[in-house]
């Protein structure tokens, strides 16, 4: 008797800890459900992403010796436990032509390394985005590499700084195309909302992509002088379906005014972890040479980082 009585005292200080109810909505979630949702969100992050960068002779950093080796490296240190695409960006996108050739010649053809090319981005240019390809240009590319994704970069934030009409049609365009082509789309910002200035990004871009939630990534650019990352990406969460991350240590640019490659790497991954944990399913890191030699070798913030995430 008194033995039962104990069980269901046990019993009842048991449900009382692991149950919660949400007086809003008289669901139940149990302390297992929550586990369930961590582990969730702990596993949705599938693909990690990786600038490579050849800036050409002139420049003593950010060159590409060997494309082929750079990803045999990353693929060594990533242990089978993601998706591995290489990010190519040749000479700053000056001139799609030599991009185009460049892309032929180092990436393996249309069955070799999977890559995301860049294909409408920001950037410092006062006069024009830098790249902004056409769909002619993106089936160029896709006839000599392997093509997986595209990517769109911080393009809201310069249509807004610069005081232009952004080009909802090309956009659209684009993700159409990519629907009918069975490729991904990341696209990324650093800016925030301003709803009250008529500056809107992310906002923006949730009309920007409707119907097409399935092809979309959107990411948030932790080069942001406005949004710690950890905010940008709850922010990111809850605006969503599909969102993602670009960690890059200009962060330690725009908010300590000091050079990238004197940010910590345990800071770069303490913004990757906290973007897993919450649910990030893409992470892009840039720039390359601060995972990279000159020579094309793996630095210790790229062993670091992979060595903590698998």
């Amino acid at each position: 008797m008194i033995l039962g009585l104990v069980c269901i005292i046990l019993a009842a200080s048991l449900l009382v800890s692991f149950v919660i109810i949400n007086q809003k909505n008289r669901t139940i979630i149990t302390q297992e459900d929550k586990i369930n949702d961590l582990e969730n969100k702990l596993d949705s992050l599938r693909t990690l992403v990786f600038h490579v960068s050849e800036k050409g002779e002139d420049y003593p950093y950010a060159r590409l010796p060997n494309a082929s080796d750079i990803y045999r490296q990353i693929l060594t240190l990533n242990n089978d436990t993601y998706k591995i695409l290489l990010m190519p960006e040749y000479k700053g996108y000056s001139s799609w032509t030599e991009t185009l050739h460049w892309l032929t010649d180092n990436f393996g053809g249309p069955q070799g390394i999977p890559l995301m090319l860049p294909i409408f981005g920001g950037g410092e240019n006062s006069t024009s985005t830098t790249p902004k390809l056409t769909v002619e240009q993106i089936v160029d590319a896709l006839e000599v590499s392997n093509v997986k994704w595209l990517r769109i970069a911080e393009v809201c934030s310069w249509y807004i700084e610069h005081n232009q009409s952004f080009p909802y049609e090309y956009v659209r365009q684009i993700f159409e195309f990519c629907k009918t082509n069975n490729l991904g789309v990341l696209w990324t910002e650093w800016k925030n909302d301003y709803p009250n200035k008529n500056h809107e990004t992310f906002t923006a871009i949730q009309a920007a992509i409707q119907d097409y939630e399935d092809v979309v990534t959107v990411s948030f650019s932790t080069n942001s002088n406005e949004l710690e990352p950890a905010d940008g990406f709850l922010k990111l969460k809850d605006m969503f379906q599909k969102w993602g991350a670009s960690i890059q240590p200009w962060y330690w640019n725009t908010t300590k005014n000091s050079d990238l490659m004197n940010m910590p790497p345990s800071l770069l991954l303490e913004h990757t972890i906290t973007a897993k944990g919450i649910g990030a399913e893409l992470i892009q890191f840039e720039p390359h040479w601060y995972f990279f030699t000159e020579e094309g070798q793996a630095n210790s913030n790229l062993k670091l980082l992979l060595k903590t995430l698998t």
